[in-house]
């Protein structure tokens, strides 16, 4: 458990408006002062016996960076105090919300890390018969803020199925879940912020129109940890018709591996373009073929919109869930049986875990794939010779989630996330006995090998979810996050409101004269 108060790091009492008594922290050797406020947060440096535990991610099998110092922020004022020292230093400063990044950006090596998961404050208001909006912090877990919401007033946003995911992560990257089809992504929900800022400033911004010098405009899928760190957002929640939210159906669909590829072209042909309602991926695992759907609405109506996948092949199994209420469809998704069960995952951190280690990559697919490609791509899971290359006894699978409806509604430079004519992204995930190197390099080149086959797949220029970020794209890490025109869009804000590169890991916004 963290302790607030240890020999060598003493929290003294100081704020903003009279100088903060200075926090004394050895960071390689040398004794710094740090005001960090009046209202408990907790330092740690690597002579601290919590130090290790505190600065581990939920992926331990490609990262344990080391940082200088994390700072447990309660408030906006202790991270603006963090943010003053470390930009006075010369300390880079990571962000980090959930510890769910992929790569571990959030804890940066050297960096100081600013964790901002007790910033878990919600408040819902209707601001007009047609507007409610819930202001939170950035460390509200997504499991939180559904059930907060729908308690409330019945009222959903839509976040992604994991439990939890931090806000402030999830939203600022783009945020996809299954309502993006129908509402849009969670950063489209993104209406302002709060930002302190690389000088220790508290910045407000609000949305205004498709603005690309707008602060909000970067912040709208360009902003995990560029520009400074948010410690509070307003967005929009929405009040879905009475028979959606009271109606929702899950749907799985099962086919045997001699069927893929008609299925998926099947799903290809569907998923993209049908009803918003209806969200459908599909997932192929190692002799597992199936689709999987969530549907605002009666089951009649979505199997009369299922009826073309469901004619494909020979399906062996449907599996057919109908919740009343939304709150327990999201549990559905979840994996939990209960709220209570969801809500205690949040306080769970990746120390008192199993360690979990995987590698992620990620590809918006924009033309349909012919019957060929699709052979060739899931052959790569289906092939019991490809597929044993993979994994050392191990887990992966590709998830394919659709685009279309609400994300492509607005244009591709009306936020920092450009991929709205995306027909639907693939995911490539390969998991890892995390005390194993071997494992992790066999598991890492069959990606490597799988990712190269389908790019050569499909016509560039190529896109990729910064939520899912992949260290192997290197140079070309702007270009396919953000597009050319937002990723120099994106250089110019960094330039306006970092311009010493404060907030930076390996695959932060450049400053324009550094970018690759």
């Amino acid at each position: 458990m963290l302790v607030a108060l240890l020999p060598l790091v003493s929290l003294l009492l100081g704020s903003l408006d009279n100088a903060a008594l200075p926090l004394r922290l050895e960071i390689d050797g040398a004794h710094h002062g740090i005001g960090v406020g009046t209202t408990g947060a907790v330092v740690l440096s690597p002579h601290d016996a919590d130090f290790y535990n505190a600065s581990l991610d939920w992926n331990q099998g490609l990262c344990r960076p080391t940082p200088a110092v994390i700072v447990f922020a309660s408030n906006a004022i202790d991270v603006a105090n963090a943010v003053k020292y470390a930009h006075t230093n010369g300390l880079a400063v990571t962000v980090r919300s959930g510890r769910h990044s992929y790569e571990c950006f959030s804890v940066g090596q050297g960096s100081m890390v600013i964790d901002v998961s007790a910033l878990r404050h919600i408040s819902i208001q209707q601001q007009s018969p047609e507007l409610w909006t819930v202001s939170a912090g950035p460390g509200v877990q997504l499991i939180e803020l559904y059930a907060a919401l729908w308690q409330h007033g019945e009222l959903v946003f839509p976040g992604g199925s994991c439990p939890t995911v931090a806000l402030g992560g999830f939203t600022l990257g783009g945020g996809y879940g299954f309502l993006s089809r129908q509402l849009g992504l969670g950063a489209d929900q993104l209406l302002s912020a709060e930002v302190v800022l690389a000088n220790g400033a508290i910045y407000h911004t609000t949305a205004g129109g498709n603005d690309m010098s707008s602060l909000v405009w970067g912040l709208q899928g360009g902003g995990n940890g560029n520009f400074g760190v948010v410690t509070n957002m307003t967005l929009r929640a929405t009040l879905l018709p009475s028979a959606q939210r009271h109606s929702i159906v899950h749907y799985t669909v099962y086919w045997h591996v001699a069927d893929a590829v008609t299925a998926f072209a099947a799903w290809q042909s569907l998923a993209p373009t049908t009803d918003r309602r209806l969200s459908l991926s599909f997932v192929v695992y190692e002799n597992s073929v199936k689709a999987l759907a969530q549907f605002l609405g009666t089951q009649a109506e979505l199997e009369s919109l299922l009826a073309p996948l469901l004619a494909v092949g020979k399906p062996y199994d449907t599996s057919v869930q109908v919740f009343t209420s939304y709150l327990n469809a999201t549990l559905d998704f979840a994996g939990c049986g209960t709220l209570a069960q969801c809500l205690a995952q949040t306080h769970q951190w990746p120390a008192s875990q199993p360690p979990l280690a995987w590698k992620a990559k990620s590809l918006y697919i924009s033309v349909p794939l012919n019957d060929t490609a699709i052979a060739r791509f899931v052959s790569w899971m289906l092939d019991p010779l490809k597929y044993r290359q993979c994994c050392a006894g191990q887990f992966a699978g590709f998830m394919l989630d659709p685009y279309g409806g609400a994300i492509a509604d607005r244009a591709p430079n009306a936020t920092a996330f450009p991929h709205r004519n995306a027909l639907y992204h693939v995911q490539l995930m390969g998991y890892w006995n995390a005390t194993s190197s071997a494992d992790r390099n066999v598991t890492e080149q069959w990606l490597t090998q799988v990712y190269a086959d389908l790019q050569a797949l499909v016509p560039p220029p190529y896109g990729a979810y910064r939520n899912y970020p992949d260290l192997d794209l290197g140079s070309t890490f702007m270009a396919m996050y953000y597009g050319t025109e937002n990723a120099a869009a994106l250089e110019a804000l960094k330039a306006r409101y970092d311009p010493l590169n404060t907030f930076r890991y390996p695959q932060s916004v450049p400053l324009a004269s550094a970018a690759p």
